[in-house]
Parts: structure tokens; sequence; C-alpha cells
């Protein structure tokens, strides 16, 4: 992901940085406002992206934990076979 100013006019990011941008909004110590200046993106995308994407990033989140705990266990199937 490559992250880059708030100061490009018309700069898109791909679902995946949204919902993982969103997914960020999760921390207790991180508030809307410094997530955003960390990503260099604007407060009111990153609020925009937090409505239409808070269950998605879950969503996600929950998927991406599933499929790491199966590649671990893969990888242990193969290490003790």
């Amino acid at each position: 992901m490559t992250l880059q100013s708030s100061a490009d006019i018309g700069q898109t990011y791909t679902e995946e940085f949204k919902i993982v941008a969103v997914k960020q909004l999760d921390g207790r110590w991180s508030s809307l406002g410094e997530v955003a200046r960390r990503l260099g993106v604007k407060t009111k995308s990153l609020y925009c992206w937090q409505v239409k994407y808070d269950q998605s990033a879950t969503a996600y989140h929950e998927k991406k934990t599933e499929y790491d705990e199966l590649r671990g266990v893969k990888s242990e199937s193969k290490r003790v076979t």
C-alpha cells in the first residue's frame, strides 16, 4: 500500500486501503483525525469510509484471521507429515 499526501487532488484509494484505514479506527488510542493524518488522507474521506466500510472492515479482519489460522494449520500439517 502506498500512502499519498492529502494534497493530491483526485487521489483514489483501493477498497482494501479504505478497509484497513477504517480498521485502524478500532484502536482505543487513535482518533479519526490522528489516523487521517498518519495515512495522509482527509478526515472527511476517512469518515465517509468509516460509514461505508465499518461492517466490511470487521468482516475483512475476521476473514483474514481465519485465513492466517488456516495457513498456519496447513504449514504445521506439512511439517508433521
